[in-house]
Formats: structure tokens, C-alpha cells, sequence
């Protein structure tokens, strides 16, 4: 009987040794924990707690167990949560300070919740179901948006008492004008446009919807503030969206001739009487000799040549200039002369002489010597 217990107790111990040993063949080192297959271990290296783990012995601290890292993952994300609720709390109360800011209450609107509160409570249900459902549609009004004053800066907060002061403003303020000023059509309108474009549309001025978006109009008065874009964009495609403000008229060159009525309001077919096309430029040479370009070539007649300057005094400037080009006697004085030979040769022998001191100091071997020791 002794000896059958004694060999179920071989048996257990040698059981328990080979799960130890299988246990102890997969391991975690940066975990301290044992695995039953090749698998398992596989899966677990993939985990978060692996890597928390492993981040932790890197920096020489010792490792959580599984269920301490648990505990750590629910406090973060009981924080995050926190810091999120606070987070949009503030978004909110800023959204709607905002929003009171800029939207102006209705007279209508407060007229018609006082009448209501002074209404008295003896009302028949009929009377009590009409007042609820006009409160209803005035609620579903939209609401209307104070319109922008002139007297408002377009970058800053200022009003002014007049539109004059606000243009001046906004020049010694921000350093802001009006481009070809003395061709402006309507320069209320070109500032009620610039203040739209800023406060509805959300654009800057410069960038012109080029750089980034902006989100409010505070946003983009801060850009413009920052990087100095207090400007309007002159550019091809800003000088077209501002071109309804502007009247070139006045500086067309046949201007004097329409205003004192000695142009015909019409053409005639009889003004071309005479007119052909020339082969050589395919120009339109009238009958009077004006020759009208196509649009084709409008890149060569925008060009500009230099008329050649025919004073005197240019001209001798440039045969003197000439002449010492080609190694022609100089209409300089002997003195001159005699001090620019001085000074050209001072500055030869300083440069012969800065070059000698640095070949002396580059110790130049003319023999061999074995630069390193074997």
C-alpha cells in the first residue's frame, strides 16, 4: 500500500514539473509572466500592457502586474473625459457671448414678451392656445443681424463720429489707403464692401481667399492685424472684384475731346471708309493713318523702349566712356591720373605681399615624411 502512494506522488511532482518546464519555456522578461504555447505569447506582445511594460523597463522601473495596469487605463481615461466636459463647457459659454455680442435683440420680440407677462391669467383656453402658438412663430423667426456701420473700422473695434474721421483712422491706425483714389466712384460703397468681406465672408483683405480660412470675422481682423495685410489686394483679380467703385473715364486720353461733344456719340461705317488690313503687321490702318492692333499681339505694343537721350552733356559722358573702354587716352587731369596709377600699385604690392606671408605659413614639404606611425 505504501509503495502504490509513493508512486502517485512520482507521478504528481513529475506533472507538475513538466507544466513548470513547458510554462517556463514562453516568457515575458519585461512582464514576468509565463505562457503554455508559442501562441499565446505571440498575443501577448501585441497587447498595450506589453508595451506599458516594456517602456518601464527602459527606464528602469519595475513592471505592473495585469490587473494594475487595468486600473491605471480606467483612471486616464476617467481624466480625459474630465478635461473634455470642461473643454466644451468653455466652448459653449464663449459661443454664447458671442452670439449675444453680435445678434442685436428684436424691439418686436421684447415688446411682445412684455404684453404677454402683463396679460392677464382670466383667459379663455382658446385665447391661452393662440398666444402660445404666435410666441411659437415669433420664436421660429430668424433672427436679424445689426447692419455694419460706416463709422466702423474694419480692423479694430473703433467708431468713429463720421465717416471722414474713420477713413483717418484707419490711416494712421493701420497705415490703410485706397488705391487710384482720385478715380473713386463711390468710396461708401468700397468700405461697406471691404466691411462685408471681412465680417460676413470671414476673408482677408490681402490674401483675398488665397491663405487659409478663418472661422469669425474677430479671427481675421487679428490676421491682418499680426501680419500687416491691412490693405486691399490690387492685384488682377483684386482690381476686377473692386472695379464697380472705380471710373477710369477721366483718364483716357480722348477725355477732353468727349466732354466738349467734338466726338460723335456713334461710329459711323463712314469712319472706315478707306481702312485695310496690313499684310506685314495685320494691323487695321485707317484712313488717317491710326493703326489699331489686334489682341493677339497686345504683349509687343505694351512694350516700352528708352528713348535715346541727345543732350550734350550725355553724349560727351558717353564717348569719354567709350574711348577709356577701348584704351583711349582719359580727359582726366595729370594729377588724377598720376594718383589712380599710385593707388592701383599700393594695392597690387599688398596683395603680392599678403600672398607671400601665406605661403611662408603654409610650411610646404618639398621632401617626403610618413605621416603616420607604423
Amino acid at each position: 500500500h505504501c509503495h502504490v502512494k509513493q508512486k502517485q506522488t512520482n507521478e504528481k511532482k513529475s506533472t507538475k514539473m513538466a507544466e513548470t518546464a513547458n510554462m517556463a519555456s514562453f516568457t515575458c522578461l519585461a512582464c514576468r509572466v509565463g505562457f503554455a504555447s508559442s501562441e499565446a505569447q505571440r498575443l501577448h506582445y501585441k497587447t498595450d500592457w506589453h508595451r506599458y511594460n516594456l517602456k518601464r523597463k527602459i527606464a528602469g522601473m519595475v513592471p505592473v502586474s495585469a490587473a494594475n495596469f487595468q486600473e491605471r487605463v480606467t483612471v486616464q481615461q476617467e481624466k480625459e473625459k474630465e478635461a473634455q466636459r470642461l473643454q466644451n463647457e468653455k466652448d459653449a459659454r464663449k459661443s454664447g457671448k458671442k452670439i449675444q455680442a453680435e445678434i442685436a435683440p428684436l424691439p418686436s420680440a421684447a415688446a411682445a414678451s412684455s404684453t404677454a407677462s402683463a396679460a392677464p391669467t382670466s383667459e379663455n383656453a382658446t385665447g391661452g392656445e393662440i398666444q402660445s402658438q404666435e410666441g411659437a412663430a415669433s420664436k421660429q423667426q430668424p433672427v436679424e443681424v445689426e447692419p455694419l456701420k460706416i463709422e466702423a473700422c474694419i480692423f479694430c473695434t473703433h467708431v468713429a463720429k463720421t465717416f471722414e474721421d474713420n477713413l483717418l483712422h484707419m490711416t494712421n491706425a493701420h497705415s490703410f489707403f485706397v488705391p487710384d483714389i482720385e478715380y473713386i466712384d463711390n468710396l461708401e460703397g468700397l468700405i461697406q464692401f471691404l466691411q462685408a468681406k471681412v465680417w460676413e465672408d470671414c476673408l482677408c483683405l490681402l490674401c483675398n481667399g488665397r491663405g487659409r480660412g478663418f472661422a469669425t470675422g474677430e479671427a481675421v481682423r487679428k490676421h491682418m492685424q499680426d501680419k500687416g495685410h491691412c490693405m486691399i489686394d490690387y492685384s488682377e483679380d483684386g482690381r476686377d472684384e473692386i472695379s464697380e467703385f472705380y471710373d477710369f473715364s477721366t483718364s483716357y486720353p480722348d477725355w477732353e475731346d468727349v466732354e466738349s461733344g467734338e466726338e460723335d456719340a456713334e461710329i459711323k461705317p463712314e469712319d472706315f471708309a478707306g481702312a485695310h488690313i496690313s499684310e506685314a503687321s495685320c494691323e487695321l490702318v485707317l484712313a488717317s493713318g491710326a493703326r489699331v492692333g489686334h489682341r493677339a499681339l497686345a504683349r509687343y505694343y505694351k512694350q516700352r523702349f528708352r528713348v535715346e537721350d541727345t543732350r550734350d552733356s550725355v553724349r560727351t559722358a558717353q564717348i569719354i566712356n567709350s574711348r577709356r573702354a577701348i584704351g583711349g587716352p582719359s580727359m582726366l587731369a595729370p594729377e588724377v591720373r598720376r594718383e589712380r596709377r599710385e593707388r592701383d600699385r599700393h594695392v597690387i604690392r599688398s596683395q603680392y605681399m599678403r600672398q607671400n606671408i601665406a605661403m611662408k605659413q603654409n610650411l610646404l614639404q618639398f621632401y617626403f615624411r610618413q605621416q603616420v606611425d607604423v
